[in-house]
């Protein structure tokens, strides 16, 4: 190797020494140096010339013999792992001669221009050499051992929200940047489980939910867990909207379900209109109320949102009932009217002319022959609406009737379906008019006639029991008529 050297002699006189190399290719004299240039074996003829002061020196021959440098070979390997790389690797020797690299184990490790690429992981053996040359000498070869560790797997765990207990099960989603499967373990197997990568929630509380796998030859075991929050779940009511219903009715069944299954409660906001007993409602009286359900929830279910219904309960209906005679005679006889509500409340009465029928308390009574309107009414209240009823009564007085009088006055067929027929008991008389009264008072149909015997068409009238009224200019007389279809 190149390296500079003192002259190995002085002249005594201190006056400098001149040098001459018999071969400049193994050392070269520069100035008062000697520059090795090669290895082997040279002359040098040293002496110096003399001055003004000093007679020449003499000649003094020396042999310089330069041996080959010895190499070093210094290698730099990184700290390598499977999965990364490639890796830039430095190998030299102090000759500044190539080195020879040899891997053992290819299946591990390849070496391509100055880089190191990871195939495996495991130990293998680098052999570096050089082989010299003219001035250096061999160097190695030097064994390396090399351990390429597993490749460590990055993980990618998606987070996962607070999940409710009613939530349905969910596919969990891992990877690893090794390409490996993944499965997926539970702390507490009461809150949640796994099937087929699919968790499914069994309980309300907290635990831990971790994706791992246990590696391979190549990659070390990786595990990462995140915390997995089940909270109570949402219910919600569902519930039947209620019709009207009338005072009096029977008892209704009233369904109503919760989302969780759990059962519902069922309350009445105003416990005066109708009462809930288990199963049915009862009414109690008219009005207006609401149906209020209600769901409190568990350990596992939050309270579910209350839901109520409108309850209107109408007034009922209630009819008339009462014995009242359609024709009396004048006799100034008292008549009890028998009269009743289907509601079981009191029923009045009033006259439309009080010199003919009089009212007395629950009782009529005749006064003078002629014609009065009774109204029977009832006036309704709390539970029931109001009901209204009319009834003619005619009171007649014992006359002397002519020839042409209505006397006797035969109705037939009673009760009649189609027609019916009016007879003034075989004599024919002219002019008159029939009129034919609903049991409230109303004149439903009016006939004009000529002459009797007629017979009247009944059939677009319908079935009921009504009052006949026959006029005539001598009198007036009333049969009752039951229609039937």
């Amino acid at each position: 190797p190149q390296q500079s050297l003192l002259l190995p002699a002085r002249a005594s006189s201190g006056l400098p020494l001149t040098a001459i190399s018999s071969d400049t290719g193994i050392v070269r004299v520069v100035g008062q140096e000697l520059r090795v240039q090669g290895a082997g074996t040279a002359q040098l003829t040293l002496f110096q010339e003399g001055n003004n002061n000093f007679y020449p020196s003499d000649t003094v021959l020396v042999t310089l013999t330069v041996d080959k440098g010895n190499q070093q070979i210094v290698a730099q390997v990184p700290d390598m792992q499977y999965g990364k790389g490639p890796y830039p690797f430095s190998c030299s020797a102090n000759s500044g001669l190539p080195v020879s690299l040899a891997i053992t184990d290819p299946s591990v490790l390849e070496q391509h221009a100055d880089s190191l690429y990871v195939r495996g992981a495991g130990t293998v053996a680098l052999v570096v050499s050089q082989e010299g040359n003219a001035l250096w000498k061999p160097a190695g070869p030097d064994t390396l051992f090399i351990i390429v560790r597993k490749g460590i797997q990055e993980m990618v765990f998606s987070g996962i929200e607070p999940k409710r207990f009613n939530d349905p099960p969910f596919l969990l989603d891992a990877q690893v940047t090794s390409g490996l499967e993944l499965s997926f373990a539970v702390g507490d197997t009461s809150v949640a489980g796994i099937q087929n990568d699919w968790l499914q929630i069994r309980n309300v509380g907290e635990t831990t939910l971790t994706a791992f796998n246990d590696g391979n030859e190549l990659w070390e075991a990786v595990s990462l867990s995140q915390a997995l929050i089940v909270e109570k779940g949402d219910q919600f009511i569902q519930a039947e909207y209620i019709d009207t219903l009338i005072y009096g009715c029977d008892p209704v069944s009233i369904q109503a379900s919760a989302s969780s299954g759990l059962p519902v409660f069922v309350s009445v906001a105003d416990e005066r209109i109708a009462r809930f007993d288990p199963s049915l409602l009862s009414v109690l009286q008219a009005g207006e109320t609401r149906i209020v359900f209600s769901q409190p929830g568990n350990g596992q279910w939050n309270p579910a949102e209350t839901l109520s219904r409108e309850l209107v309960v109408t007034k009922a209906q209630q009819s008339l009932v009462f014995s009242l005679p359609d024709t009396v005679p004048d006799e100034h006889q008292a008549y009890y009217a028998d009269a009743r509500a289907s509601s079981g409340l009191p029923v009045h009465i009033a006259s439309s002319d009080e010199q003919i029928v009089a009212v007395e308390s629950d009782s009529i009574r005749i006064l003078s022959p002629g014609e009065a309107i009774l109204t029977l009414f009832q006036d309704g209240g709390q539970n029931f609406e109001p009901v209204e009823a009319s009834w003619t009564i005619v009171v007649t007085r014992e006359l002397s009737v002519p020839e042409n009088g209505l006397s006797p006055l035969f109705v037939f067929p009673n009760p009649a379906r189609h027609f019916v027929r009016i007879d003034p008991g075989g004599s024919s008389f002219s002019g008159g008019a029939v009129f034919l009264f609903s049991a409230l008072g109303q004149c439903v149909r009016a006939w004009e006639t000529d002459r009797f015997p007629v017979q009247l068409r009944l059939t677009d009238i319908p079935p009921g029991i009504y009052l006949l009224r026959v006029k005539t200019p001598a009198t007036v007389a009333t049969r009752k008529l039951v229609i039937e279809k």
